[in-house]
């Protein structure tokens, strides 16, 4: 599996470079790159174009933060935001350590994303399933750590989207991924500024279904979004893409599932 997605993510990097994406994009509107999403090597190939600004949200993984540097190129920005702050020491080594990469274009944030500013309990795993990691909070749902021996709880300040980018001079932003363990519909109550600079800003969130991935749909309905999703593998998680513009029309089809893991 993982040598068919080196060999579909190669022919990618020919097929979509970017004038051709550009290319779909005036053609289609933001809403084409939906149905590709269903595939993980086709992720950061098809989401982002050359020269964007990208904010991954909940950001533990490095080949993450690789995969979309590589595709927005030398003069795109990336903006990881992540609650634990060992994953993100561990990011900034990483950066520091790839000579391909310009470290100017990455800011790292150690915060999570919240509706509001102030300080809260983490719940981070000691094992290797980071992915797990998540905000205690009676607004989340409680998460089952069969595949965690223990945990470490520890304060950690989150805040919205809107004030994490101000802090940080930003404000040009094209594409926001939130891998945030349930708390997507709270940072979707914080980026009322992010969307009035940037009207066409496009989302990637994974969530949970039925709860509280419906929802998020919903919330970016009446945000002014149209949302296409698919299930992540065979588990009850889904990848909802959410864009406006040309192809934006209401009833939009829901992607076809796949047995793909997360982009």
């Amino acid at each position: 599996m993982k040598r068919n997605n080196a060999l579909v993510r190669l022919s990618l990097q020919v097929l979509l470079r970017d004038p051709m994406k550009r290319g779909l994009t005036a053609l289609f509107g933001p809403g084409w790159r939906a149905p590709l999403l269903r595939f993980s090597a086709f992720g950061p190939l098809v989401s982002v174009l050359e020269g964007e600004t990208v904010v991954l949200g909940g950001c533990h993984r490095y080949d993450t933060l690789r995969s979309f540097y590589d595709a927005v190129g030398p003069e795109g920005r990336i903006v990881a935001i992540e609650a634990n702050e060992r994953n993100v020491e561990k990011l900034r080594e990483r950066v520091a350590a790839d000579r391909g990469m310009r470290a100017e274009n990455v800011t790292l944030v150690a915060k999570g994303i919240w509706n509001e500013k102030r300080r809260l309990t983490f719940i981070a795993n000691d094992g290797g399933h980071p992915g797990l990691d998540k905000i205690e909070s009676p607004r989340l749902r409680d998460f089952s750590y069969h595949k965690v021996e223990r945990v470490q709880r520890f304060e950690i300040e989150v805040d919205t989207l809107d004030n994490i980018l101000d802090e940080l001079g930003v404000d040009k932003v094209d594409f926001v991924l939130l891998t945030i363990n349930d708390a997507e519909l709270l940072a979707l109550d914080g980026v009322d500024r992010l969307i009035r600079r940037n009207p066409n800003v496009r989302f990637l969130v994974h969530s949970q279904s039925p709860y509280p991935g419906e929802v998020v749909k919903k919330k970016l309905a009446e945000m002014g979004y149209t949302a296409r999703s698919c299930p992540i593998g065979g588990s009850q998680l889904e990848k909802i893409y959410a864009y406006r513009g040309r192809g934006s029309y209401a009833g939009t089809p829901a992607v076809a599932s796949s047995s793909s893991d997360a982009a």
